[in-house]
């Protein structure tokens, strides 16, 4: 799979969007099974504001990817119009759309939407509830605190039915609580050790299956930053400046401990350790390296921590387009072949 985020470092929305256009249906050309799409807002950090609106432009482009959102920010949204919004792009792709949700987590956009970050949750629940209404039902009618649907029709409805809903996993309760609701998840570890990683995960798999849910339908996803080099010492030295440029972003825009709300106190940690993040600690969890560095990592997040469906991320950090698709190349040509199931098209990591 292969995980879009980029912001403009510089360039042009416009070249930034067709930059994405064109790695996308790269992505589908070189066997990769899946492209994801980001949601922010008012920063240089992504410029995708809707993924849907992105999404139906790459259904246009592509015939075989699927396609996700990782993630719609719900809350900043009304239910109505992403479950219209995903019906359109999943007819355009003819069912190929994979839906991620999540809460949110960037104060400012929480700001200049005029929406209150402590109500996040709340407004979470009642618009996935929604939705999953408005895709399974002839007519709705929901009253929350919210929201609020008075006999509404879909039109149109989904091809899929429903489509594919993937909830992002942060904090370690989460993982126990989405495991216990047999909930597909994301997760994006990119700093995370990989004892920690595993630890979410065997949390998650065993709530699947205390909650009497197939395992075996449930894949264990991360999410990293990925750059295979040519040698050893292009693969470390090359990702150095845009990761950290990315980490010093992220950083600013994170719940500070004077501003996060309650529910958002693991935040105030992963921004702490983001201050003080040290690019060996990057270098140690991301997929960077040369190639044969690359496989042994995806062999390390497959076998010790159970990884079974690698999001691998390309274009951080301001990474030239022309970087990007050579390390696209090089990863699919002598890193992805080897984690192929069962001689299947489908790639463990892309």
């Amino acid at each position: 799979m292969v995980a879009f985020n980029a912001g403009g470092h510089g360039r042009t929305p416009a070249a930034v969007f067709r930059e994405n256009l064109e790695q996308a249906a790269l992505a589908e050309e070189l066997g990769f099974d899946s492209v994801w799409l980001v949601e922010h807002h008012f920063s240089d950090y992504a410029l995708v504001g809707d993924p849907t609106v992105f999404a139906a432009a790459l259904a246009e482009r592509t015939r075989r990817v699927r396609i996700g959102t990782a993630v719609i920010v719900l809350p900043l949204h009304h239910p109505v119009r992403v479950a219209e919004n995903v019906a359109v792009v999943d007819n355009l792709s003819a069912g190929r759309l994979d839906v991620g949700v999540g809460r949110g987590y960037q104060p400012a956009e929480f700001a200049g939407f005029g929406v209150p970050m402590e109500d996040s949750q709340d407004r979470f629940d009642e618009a996935l509830r929604a939705i999953e209404l408005l895709w399974g039902e002839p007519e709705v009618t929901f009253h929350g605190q919210h929201v609020r649907l008075d006999g509404v029709r879909l039109v149109p409805r989904p091809v899929q039915q429903p489509p594919p809903i993937w909830i992002a996993a942060v904090s370690p309760p989460t993982y126990t609580r989405l495991g216990g609701e047999g909930r597909r998840i994301l997760t994006a570890p990119n700093f995370t050790p990989l004892d920690l990683v595993r630890q979410n995960l065997d949390a998650y798999r065993s709530a699947l299956a205390t909650g009497g849910h197939d395992l075996a339908t449930f894949d264990s996803p991360v999410m990293l930053q990925t750059y295979v080099g040519r040698s050893h010492e292009e693969g470390r030295e090359r990702p150095r400046e845009p990761a950290m440029g990315y980490y010093e972003l992220l950083g600013r825009l994170l719940p500070r401990e004077e501003s996060a709300p309650p529910g958002y106190d693991f935040y105030r940690r992963v921004e702490a350790n983001v201050r003080d993040l040290r690019y060996e600690q990057i270098y140690g969890t991301a997929c960077f390296g040369s190639a044969d560095e690359v496989r042994e990592r995806i062999r390390r997040l497959r076998d010790e921590a159970g990884v079974t469906y690698l999001m691998t991320w390309f274009n951080f950090g301001g990474l030239p387009a022309g970087e990007v698709v050579a390390s696209m190349e090089r990863f699919a040509t002598h890193a992805m072949p080897e984690f192929r199931e069962g001689g299947q098209e489908r790639a463990a990591g892309g």
